[in-house]
């Protein structure tokens, strides 16, 4: 199951506690941050289902991109085998 980048934002201070105590949400950072329209803000990574269920729970969830893909993406650009091999990059 394909896993994406997410901003989730509430108004309420216990229901961003309960993204990690409730729904085991694992956030990005140790702290969110507020916003005057959206309340307070927090990034995660989380699979379609937990989009699904934030959402019915009265969170606000914005999608980004495909964490996953864009890891795969990003390994095809490194290079191929050992670039320091004879003691000095190529």
């Amino acid at each position: 199951m394909a896993r994406y980048r997410i901003t989730i934002s509430n108004h309420s201070g216990q229901a961003m506690a309960d993204l990690v105590k409730v729904y085991q949400i694992q956030v990005l950072d140790h702290g969110s941050h507020r916003d005057k329209a959206a309340g307070l803000v927090i990034h995660a990574i989380v699979e379609e289902s937990d989009i699904q269920r934030l959402q019915q729970a009265g969170y606000s969830v914005e999608q980004h991109e495909d964490v996953d893909a864009t890891g795969k993406a990003r390994q095809k650009e490194v290079g191929q085998g050992n670039r320091y091999e004879n003691g000095r990059p190529r």
